[in-house]
């Protein structure tokens, strides 16, 4: 099976504690999570930058064989960011296009990853 997946994730805290130190650290985990998301593989991974808050994640994938590695990321994230929140659509795209009744999404709130129909 070859599958493509697109994902978003924004990344939000319920934390009004937190400083520059704790927002710097948590960048800093996504991204070296992020960074495990092989372009090799088929890959793609980016975080919007500083000027834009709340920050983004994009995941996206063409022909790869499971959505294991985005959906790991995704729980690993929310674990960080108490309220974040998202969205990951994956296809079956052996045949060559999206078929929508081979379509999984799956929704990110309350920590929690959730696939909808």
């Amino acid at each position: 099976m070859s599958l493509e997946y697109h994902a978003w994730i924004v990344l939000a805290t319920s934390d009004a504690d937190w400083g520059d130190g704790d927002f710097k650290q948590a960048f800093d985990l996504v991204e070296k999570l992020l960074a495990g998301l092989s372009p090799e593989e088929g890959h793609s991974a980016i975080i919007s930058g500083n000027e834009i808050y709340p920050r983004i994640v994009y995941l996206s994938a063409c022909d790869v064989p499971s959505i294991e590695h985005p959906v790991e990321v995704m729980k690993r994230i929310a674990q960080v960011f108490d309220k974040a929140y998202g969205e990951l659509v994956a296809g079956d795209v052996t045949e060559g296009d999206w078929i929508p009744s081979r379509t999984d999404r799956y929704v990110l709130t309350n920590r929690q990853l959730t696939p909808t129909k």
